[in-house]
């Protein structure tokens, strides 16, 4: 059941411009029009990634994350959270709370070339890859909006055979959030301020607690 408190995060954090029926009822996830794709090549893990979100489905989403999975957050962001990155397990409940509470998500990025990692950081054969000009829409049933504008360092490995992987396929390892934003407080968010893609998951997941 969600606490007052909750709610009052709920509606501070609700500031921004609405574009979304309030009145509609939450829609079931919408059926792809794009198809996965093997999941054989860093390319192909993020635009299955960015499918994933689009269409709110965790399935797909999970199966492209490695067991030691990370996500990082922005600096700004690590008070508010009380920790700087998540795990696999603790992203995918925050990650599954986004996507049961948003009756819709749009989301579009521009993401460059794979080129390998720095090798004094990760392991042999990561490789990164960068999305700019990212722009996701997520609305609520009660019509709030929120727009996430930064940009994200996404790190790919392929699959470990000895740990029973398909060594053909490709994992997200770790993913870093870019403080390219000046992200507003969760308390009290101004009108029309960005939010944060760790911001957003952390929110949503107070709410279902």
């Amino acid at each position: 059941m969600r606490t007052v408190e909750h709610l009052l995060i709920l509606a501070a954090f609700g500031s921004l411009l609405s574009s979304c029926d309030a009145d509609a009822p939450t829609p079931p996830p919408v059926p792809a029009t794009e198809q996965y794709h093997q999941p054989t090549s860093p390319d192909s893990v993020v635009a299955n990634l960015i499918l994933a979100h689009k269409n709110r489905d965790l399935g797909a989403y999970t199966a492209l994350v490695a067991p030691e999975f990370k996500f990082f957050f922005v600096p700004l962001d690590v008070d508010d959270v009380g920790a700087e990155s998540w795990n696999k397990t603790q992203d995918s409940i925050g990650t599954a709370a986004l996507f049961h509470e948003a009756t819709d998500i749009d989301l579009t990025a521009r993401p460059t070339v794979a080129e390998d990692a720095d090798p004094n950081v990760f392991p042999p054969g990561t490789k990164r890859v960068h999305l700019h000009s990212v722009e996701m829409t997520v609305c609520e049933l009660d019509g709030i909006t929120w727009v996430v504008t930064t940009d994200q360092d996404l790190y790919l490995r392929p699959g470990n055979a000895t740990a029973g992987e398909d060594s053909a396929h490709w994992f997200l390892s770790e993913w870093h959030e870019i403080d390219s934003i000046t992200a507003p407080d969760i308390e009290g968010p101004t009108a029309g301020s960005p939010a944060t893609w760790g911001r957003m998951k952390y929110q949503y997941l107070l709410l279902t607690r």
